[in-house]
C-alpha cells in the first residue's frame, strides 16, 4: 500500500510540473495581450515576466527539486 502512495505522489508532482510547463506559453500570450492593443516582447525581460505571470517560475523552482528529491528518497527506501 505504501508503494501505491509513493507512485501517486510522484505522479501528482510530475503532472504539476507538466501543467506549469504548458502554462508558460499561455502566460506569455496573456501578458502580452491579444488584439490591437497587444504589446511585443522579447529578450530576457520578456522571459522573466512570462515566468512571473501566474507565478509559474516560482512554482516550478519549488516543484522540480521536490520531485527529484522525493524520487531519490523513494528509491533509497525501496533498497
Amino acid at each position: 500500500m505504501n508503494r501505491f502512495f509513493e507512485l501517486i505522489y510522484i505522479l501528482i508532482l510530475q503532472i504539476s510540473i507538466l501543467s506549469f510547463v504548458v502554462l508558460i506559453p499561455a502566460a506569455w500570450i496573456f501578458r502580452d495581450g491579444m488584439g490591437p492593443e497587444s504589446v511585443d516582447s522579447s529578450g530576457m525581460e520578456a522571459f522573466q515576466k512570462a515566468f512571473m505571470t501566474f507565478y509559474v517560475g516560482p512554482a516550478l523552482s519549488l516543484l522540480i527539486p521536490l520531485s527529484i528529491f522525493s524520487s531519490e528518497l523513494f528509491k533509497k527506501k525501496r533498497r
